[in-house]
């Protein structure tokens, strides 16, 4: 399985508060039969703001500790961008990173409340820089919630959804598990994500997730979501 976005790396944002804590979750992920996860600190103007070469820098020490351990698991560098009309520019100066820094794919998180007006727009803006838009959780959007037809026009121009393995499980309450199943029934679902921030406080576990998708979708759907196949391959 692959865990397309976690708060792993330590000092980075409001994930992991240590490196023993961002070992611990490490060790959890590998238990939980994750392969692959990927550290995806936030980047949030004027909050958090990592450069890319400390992400690089926290990802190396920790595959250091996996081999060591001999944990069966690879960390691999990425960010969650909060949506914003700088995007485009902070991604031409080299301050935002792609998924495991390919170039292809760059996380976006909407606000929680809001789909901005220049949403579509700044979509369309990176895919004609050859980068496809994956947009992180977009089913605890207030308001995606009220009307999936957003999020569905959104797939259908291109861009691809990552969910969170608590929204299926209801750990966001019923309505965002409603929803989430809806998405799922709909094919607009593409990738998993444990959002982990901590080893206690949705740590990065996604076999119970996947089994609820098995349950909405058997075997072979499932296994293209949790392997994320729509997004390429991480080596």
């Amino acid at each position: 399985m692959i865990d397309l976005h976690t708060h792993i790396l330590p000092g980075l944002d409001d994930g992991a508060a240590s490196l023993s804590e961002a070992q611990r979750m490490l060790e959890i992920a590998a238990g939980d039969g994750i392969t692959k996860l990927l550290a995806t600190p936030h980047f949030m103007a004027g909050w958090f703001e990592p450069e890319p070469a400390q992400i690089l820098a926290g990802v190396e020490q920790l595959n250091q500790y996996a081999i060591a351990k001999g944990l069966q698991i690879r960390v691999l560098p990425g960010m969650e961008v909060a949506l914003s009309p700088e995007v485009p520019t902070l991604l031409q100066k080299g301050r935002l990173l792609t998924l495991n820094g390919q170039g292809q794919y760059l996380l976006l998180e909407l606000p929680v409340g809001d789909i901005p007006f220049y949403t579509e727009s700044l979509l369309f803006e990176l895919q004609l820089k050859g980068i496809t838009p994956v947009l992180a959780h977009p089913e605890r959007n207030r308001l995606v919630e009220e009307n999936p037809r957003r999020l569905k026009e959104m797939v259908m121009r291109g861009a691809l959804v990552q969910i969170t393995g608590d929204s299926i499980l209801g750990k966001f309450g019923r309505r965002t598990r409603k929803i989430t199943q809806e998405l799922v029934k709909d094919g607009l679902v593409h990738a998993l994500g444990s959002d982990a921030h901590s080893s206690q406080h949705r740590p990065p576990v996604l076999k119970p997730a996947a089994a609820a998708l098995a349950k909405l979708l058997g075997p072979e759907k499932t296994d293209i979501i949790t392997r994320a196949d729509k997004l390429g391959t991480f080596p």
